[in-house]
């Protein structure tokens, strides 16, 4: 029993994530991710010191998992997003449990993303700073 008001629940949130805030102003369906039919939709996870590593392999491991058979007859085409990982420096970095994790990009060379995904983590005034210019676009 307690299973199903959860799962109701579960449903109610995800109708609620699925628009944008209510602070923002405009157009609300550039908010929602809609699979291109060609081409993905970068993910960029930002991760610096001590980063939570639930925080960022969750969602990488939904993100990762997304199908869409559509796009095209191959597991490659099928698949929507592009992650990749963005941190201040190149260097590995040690994360909770004392994972080490080397970033695919730095503040400086990282892809344009369309969603940012920010585990908690030690950041820095660069990292934000990417986040805030990235994330105006």
């Amino acid at each position: 029993m307690r299973r199903r008001r959860f799962l109701k629940g579960g449903a109610a949130a995800a109708a609620v994530f699925d628009a944008p805030p209510a602070s923002v102003p405009g157009d609300a369906s550039k908010w929602r991710l809609t699979p291109p039919l060609r081409g993905r939709i970068p993910v960029a996870f930002v991760l610096g010191p001590g980063a939570t590593m639930i925080d960022f392999a969750g969602p990488w491991e939904v993100f990762q998992d997304v199908m869409v058979p559509e796009r095209g007859p191959s597991h490659e085409e099928q698949m929507p997003f592009a992650l990749f990982t963005v941190a201040e420096k190149a260097a590995t970095l040690r994360v909770t449990g004392g994972m080490q994790v080397t970033p695919d990009s730095t503040v400086e060379n990282a892809p344009p993303p369309r969603v940012i995904v920010i585990p908690a983590h030690q950041g820095s005034p660069k990292l934000v700073e990417w986040v805030r210019t990235a994330s105006a676009t």
